[in-house]
């Protein structure tokens, strides 16, 4: 399974996609195994939901609608890091949930 990157270009995805069916088209094995593990048609459509899947989706949809979710989420936001960590306390878990809470 391959990792999406965080922040993933929905053209980009198309275009592999697009190859990947032109691949199959031209009977490249690797290419015509992926999508014909979709459909026994060499299609956009099947090219697309293997690549989707490749990345763990179940469907293109659902691929396209995560990177629009992150699109959403990214623009003019600095990238923010959190260390993951035990807290010693109530109080410590209190201060936690407060930096959760500014952040939703």
């Amino acid at each position: 399974m391959r990792e999406l990157p965080d922040k993933p270009d929905l053209n980009q995805l198309r275009r592999q996609a697009r190859e990947l069916q032109r691949a199959a088209a031209r009977r490249e094995v690797a290419a015509s195994e992926k999508i014909r593990a979709i459909s026994p048609r060499v299609t956009l459509w099947s090219a697309q939901l293997a690549l989707a899947r490749e990345y763990g989706f179940r469907s293109w949809a659902r691929l396209k609608a995560e990177v629009e979710r992150r699109a959403v989420r990214s623009p003019g936001r600095p990238e923010t890091h959190h260390v993951i960590q035990e807290v010693a306390s109530l109080a410590e878990l209190a201060r936690a949930f407060d930096v959760i809470a500014r952040h939703a």
